[in-house]
């Protein structure tokens, strides 16, 4: 069975961009869907907005990207980001989303890419979060693997139950959707904290470590 994986577009980049560079992923045998979004005004922390480009992929195919269990498709996965979605969406002469508010005002984004994030979900018995992983704007494709690696390591890590409960209480106790980023100075997964970082305009983020 192909290892499935979405992509959510905006329309203001639309589908058929994003297909035409996924010739390697079709070729290494993943199943792709594509689901276009509309680009509107949110009123949404600006941490919490979806990327232009969102992949996503399930914890269970996710977890295992750094693994021996992935060599034959981690490959594929590395290549479509680091030659294909860095200088597209990434790099410095990248296509930029423009975040509106209602009322037409431009959202401030921070210091992260709005075009491409990596998202999965965790869950238990009651619900279910989204997770996703943002890359900071002119990210180089060396950092960006370092990235997805020690993303896919955080959930072979921790049981899915104990991660999300993890990442809630990190949060606060808030329960909704989680968004990450690769520090690469301390080269662990960090947490934003999306209130504080909007509050202050600046990053606030702590490392979740193994416990």
């Amino acid at each position: 069975m192909p290892i499935p994986i979405t992509f959510y577009v905006n329309e203001a980049i639309g589908v058929e961009a994003v297909q035409s560079l996924c010739g390697e992923l079709e070729s290494a045998g993943f199943g792709l869907s594509f689901t276009e979004y509309p680009n509107r005004p949110a009123a949404a922390l600006e941490w919490l907005l979806p990327t232009g480009v969102v992949f996503f992929m399930a914890k269970k195919y996710l977890e295992t990207l750094a693994e021996a269990a992935a060599k034959d498709h981690y490959p594929a996965i590395k290549s479509f980001i680091t030659e294909k979605i860095q200088p597209r969406f990434i790099g410095p002469d990248a296509e930029k989303m423009v975040m509106m508010m209602p009322g037409g005002n431009v959202k401030d984004t921070g210091p992260f890419s709005r075009t491409f994030s990596v998202s999965t979900k965790v869950s238990n018995s009651l619900m279910s979060i989204e997770v996703k992983l943002l890359f900071k704007e002119n990210t180089e494709p060396e950092e960006l693997t370092e990235g997805l690696s020690a993303f896919s390591k955080l959930f072979s890590q921790h049981e899915e139950g104990e991660l999300m409960e993890k990442l809630i209480a990190m949060d606060q106790g808030r329960s909704w959707a989680k968004v990450v980023w690769f520090n690469p100075e301390s080269k662990a997964i960090e947490l934003i904290d999306a209130v504080q970082s909007g509050k202050e305009k600046r990053l606030v983020s702590k490392s979740v470590e193994r416990t």
